[in-house]
């Protein structure tokens, strides 16, 4: 069987030169390199090389810092959650960090967003969120905001209820 490790090796090289791309010519490219890995990462068998995973959390979290209604993040907001919709059930070492960058950045997207399938991906990504803090809040998470999961425990039920007729 093919690891998620040997494709990385395989093709890694090409699909981190490519998502690193920030020139407007290469949108279209950086989105689908982007949307790959996050493909390979969060839907691929066996563990991953320290050097790559944390390579793979820096690149997934860039685009989620910057503001969605510029162009060039939405195209890659459509490449990234869609294929995002696993992250939180797969058994990638410390995936959960990445909570403190993709709360806000769904509760935001949820809103503003008119594509109904990243609003869809958006509520199955909520819905793996719905238990975090359940199972962290009383424990000490080492470099995540226990703010943040205070928040998902607050917020998820309304924003869930206001969107869902949305997303559907």
């Amino acid at each position: 069987t093919l690891t998620g490790n040997a494709i990385i090796k395989l093709v890694g090289h090409w699909l981190f030169e490519g998502a690193l791309k920030s020139s407007s010519q290469f949108e279209s490219s950086r989105a689908l390199a982007i949307g790959t890995l996050c493909k390979i990462y969060f839907n691929a068998v066996g563990p991953f090389e320290d050097e790559y995973r944390l390579k793979f959390y820096k690149l997934f979290e860039r685009p989620l810092q910057v503001e969605i209604k510029e162009k060039h993040t939405q195209r890659l907001v459509e490449a990234i959650i869609p294929k995002s919709c696993n992250m939180l059930v797969t058994s990638l070492p410390q995936v959960r960090k990445l909570v403190d960058s993709l709360w806000p950045f769904l509760h935001r997207l949820v809103i503003h967003s008119s594509n109904p399938s990243i609003r869809w991906a958006c509520m199955k990504i909520f819905v793996s969120l719905i238990c975090l803090p359940n199972h962290f809040l009383n424990n000490t998470i080492q470099n995540t905001s226990l703010e943040i999961y205070r928040g998902i425990k607050k917020e998820t039920p309304s924003v869930l209820l206001a969107n869902l007729p949305m997303a559907l």
